[in-house]
């Protein structure tokens, strides 16, 4: 065989050899349309069947992915010239539109709720007494102080005694007692309207001991302001 029948052969067994080989035009263009045919066929095979598959496929994925494995949240960008609005900012927005849900001000809850009435210690008098001693006298000051400070306050005072005498007596001597301190408020400057009474004798003791400092402990008016 010759070396021109052998390419000749080889060229034959390909597809260049089928298009080019010595056939009539006819069947010729009927081989090529033919391949045209199938390559359309598998290019039409992969966008209407392969290709929704494989989509729906990545998509499935991405949903089923971990908030974790998503990466970090983008952040959206703005045109220029608009401004994003925070979310807290958004909330805030919401809130106030409802009606009936403004938020009020620091400074106006601090204004209507009036600060705790500071605290003072109690009067002390002696056995059978109901006179008002130079250290009482200094803390009645300080109420009184505390009154003109303050016109919404209103003093209340409790007169006690110890356990010695009639309950009758000690009835008597604990509100003297609590009212010899009213009349001091009132020199004072501290109207009268303002201040309360009461004498309980010795039936509300600090001390329930009988020693002689439980029962000096027990000789006093106390002092509440509201």
């Amino acid at each position: 065989m010759t070396a021109s029948g052998a390419s000749s052969r080889s060229e034959d067994t390909g597809i260049s050899g089928i298009l080019t080989a010595r056939w009539p035009t006819p069947v010729r263009y009927a081989v090529a349309a033919g391949f045209l045919l199938i390559g359309v066929g598998a290019l039409a095979t992969i966008d209407l069947v392969l290709l929704p598959r494989y989509f729906s496929a990545s998509t499935q994925a991405v949903l089923e992915l971990q908030p974790s494995q998503l990466g970090p949240a983008t952040v959206p960008i703005a045109p220029r010239g608009v401004v994003l609005a925070n979310p807290e900012t958004q909330a805030k927005e919401r809130a106030l539109a409802r009606p009936g849900s403004a938020p009020v001000a620091p400074s106006a809850r601090a204004a209507s709720s009036p600060a705790t009435p500071p605290a003072f210690p109690h009067l002390l008098f002696a056995m059978k007494d109901a006179r008002i001693s130079p250290a009482a006298e200094r803390i009645l000051e300080r109420v009184a102080s505390a009154l003109k400070q303050d016109r919404r306050l209103h003093v209340v005072l409790s007169g006690h005694t110890d356990d010695l005498g009639t309950a009758a007596f000690n009835a008597v001597l604990s509100l003297q007692r609590a009212q010899q301190s009213a009349k001091w408020l009132e020199r004072y400057g501290v109207a009268s309207e303002r201040i309360e009474t009461h004498g309980f004798g010795a039936t509300r003791p600090l001390d329930h001991s009988l020693s002689l400092g439980a029962r000096a402990h027990n000789r006093r008016v106390e002092i509440d302001l509201r």
